[in-house]
């Protein structure tokens, strides 16, 4: 099990900045405005055989009057304080030790002894010497004098949290354990689709932010999850929306980010609102995908709200005119529920699992030439200038997506249509559902 490591502290003190700085690479969106973060985004990372798992956090604020989903946000901190094992209270020097700090200091002062007060931004002498030191009156201890921006004092930060990571009752070093894989899956669709709902409900906890709020996940958020010996990854993204209607600059840098998360991704969930018509942007999303060559779930959200409406007779007659307009898809499973009331939830994880495996198949050669024969023999191809076309041998080049090269006399003259009875072949008889198949011709090289 990782030592959790979680950071808190008000809005735009630098958490985010710094979160990356410990890590050593850029995990979370970074931008001058309060709110950006919202959900714990977790990330873990492993010094010496240490695994950590290091926690950011939405701006702590304190009052009482907070409006709805500020008061969301700060449940999700207090969730985040409750199972951490170590809490960085990141604090800023250039505006000083406000009292808003010093509510925070006194929320956490029953757990001191697990507490580290980082101050932040002194990015110069005088405040790493001089400013630094009022925060002493916080009362939690020792000061971390650090600067996210430039990387001063980061190495002494985190020998600090390694030091208390062996010494704790954590078990943090890597065991074997009993988890088979880790499945990557990125959960897309347009905004408010309903995305961190079905995230919640697979997990079975309120582990993301849920609100009628456009645009309440800015960030992306990984969530781990244990089922069946598997570990999953869900990763929440921000809703996709046309590129010609964001104008904001942080709205642009949340999408590239969401986009970005299907390489990531073994298994891409393309979320749709079942009560709405299919837009433009979800078939792009299915495209995006769909060029990376990564397995593909369709679920149809909010049908209890089609029942009730009575916009579809049944399951089968929007599934009906789903694949009709998703024809090159109908190798993608889709399913057809409602987030906040799964009914398929335990459903929805063995398909992942399965459709993972898919992705990740590797065919015998011999058994992949013994099915090229039996299609060349059954239904052999001619060429686009009527020449006969003979295929002389078959393998795969690639798994994870899986990519099959077929070594023939004239591969300019393969027909797309043929193409396309090869890879159904190959998928039926090779279990490769839900898994985009890459077919590509070579001629035989001559001696």
């Amino acid at each position: 099990m990782s030592y959790k490591v979680v950071l808190i502290g008000r809005p735009n003190v630098g958490k985010s900045t710094l979160l990356n700085r410990i890590c050593g690479r850029r995990v979370s969106i970074v931008y001058d405005r309060p709110g950006v973060t919202r959900d714990r985004k977790e990330i873990e990372i492993e010094e010496n055989g240490i695994k950590i798992l290091l926690t950011d956090t939405g701006g702590f604020i304190v009052s009482e009057e907070a409006d709805h989903l500020t008061r969301l946000v700060r449940k999700q901190i207090e969730k985040g304080i409750e199972n951490a094992d170590l809490i960085l209270f990141v604090t800023d020097v250039k505006q000083g030790c406000t009292a808003f700090d010093t509510e925070i200091a006194n929320i956490l002062r029953d757990r001191k002894e697990s507490v580290i007060t980082v101050v932040n931004k002194c990015d110069n002498e005088y405040e790493q010497n001089l400013n630094s030191q009022e925060f002493h009156k916080l009362g939690l201890g020792e000061l971390f004098i650090v600067s996210a921006t430039t990387g001063y004092g980061i190495s002494l930060l985190k020998e600090e949290i390694i030091r208390r990571a062996v010494g704790s009752d954590t078990e943090t070093k890597e065991s074997a354990g009993d988890i088979k894989q880790s499945i990557n899956v990125a959960v897309l669709g347009v905004p408010n689709v309903g995305k961190s709902s079905f995230v919640n409900s697979l997990i079975n906890d309120e582990r993301l932010i849920v609100s009628e709020v456009p645009g309440t996940t800015i960030d992306t958020v990984d969530v781990r999850f244990v089922f069946n010996n598997y570990e999953f990854v869900f990763i929440d993204t921000a809703g996709i929306r046309r590129k010609k209607r964001i104008t904001d600059e942080l709205e642009e840098i949340s999408v590239k980010k969401s986009i970005a998360t299907i390489e990531r991704a073994s298994v891409v969930i393309i979320m749709l609102d079942a009560n709405e018509e299919i837009s433009e942007q979800t078939k792009r999303i299915v495209n995006l995908a769909e060029e990376r060559g990564r397995g593909i779930i369709f679920f149809a959200n909010k049908w209890d709200l089609v029942q009730k409406s009575r916009k579809y007779k049944n399951e089968k007659a929007f599934m009906k005119e789903f694949y009709y307009i998703f024809k090159a898809n109908t190798y993608s499973p889709l399913v057809i529920d409602s987030a906040l009331k799964l009914k398929t939830r335990k459903d929805i994880l063995n398909l992942i699992i399965k459709t993972d495996e898919n992705f990740r198949r590797r065919v015998k050669t011999s058994e992949l030439n013994a099915l090229i024969e039996q299609i060349q023999t059954e239904h052999p191809p001619h060429g686009t200038k009527g020449r006969m076309i003979k295929f002389f041998y078959a393998a795969q080049t690639e798994e994870a997506p899986p990519n099959f090269t077929i070594f023939v006399n004239h591969p300019e003259e393969i027909h797309f249509a043929y193409k396309r009875y090869l890879i159904n072949k190959i998928r039926e008889r090779f279990e490769f559902d839900g898994v985009p198949i890459r077919v590509n011709f070579r001629g035989r090289e001559k001696n």
